[in-house]
């Protein structure tokens, strides 16, 4: 088990990923922005930080040039991503049900590349 530090500013986007690591055992933490993100890495020093590239206050950008100045977490690993829109506009539901049932077979690849570099 790793404690993990999600960083997510969409609500649903945050208890999608929080669900799946606790399912794969995992300790998650959450931060809505990039200033949550530094305050709760030097509060919790997590194991991995997954970052959403936008995020209000400090974008994921920033958050990686304020942490490469830490000497505090000089291994801290960090995934940095960026969500798609899983609602697209005009789309039916049939197509993103497909959608969606593709990215959650992206999750699981996901897990198996998060497993690897927690090891």
């Amino acid at each position: 088990m790793s404690r993990i530090l999600v960083a997510e500013d969409n609500l649903p986007n945050r208890e999608l990923i929080r669900e799946i690591l606790k399912a794969w055992t995992h300790e998650v933490i959450e931060a809505e922005d990039g200033q949550q993100v530094l305050d709760k890495i030097a509060e919790t020093k997590p194991e991995l930080v997954l970052l959403d590239i936008q995020m209000s206050v400090l974008d994921g950008y920033a958050v990686v040039r304020q942490l490469r100045q830490r000497t505090s977490c000089p291994s801290l690993k960090v995934v940095a991503y960026r969500f798609r829109n899983a609602g697209r506009s005009g789309e039916s539901s049939a197509i993103r049900t497909r959608r969606l049932s593709h990215q959650t077979h992206r999750y699981a690849v996901l897990g198996k590349e998060l497993q690897q570099l927690l090891s």
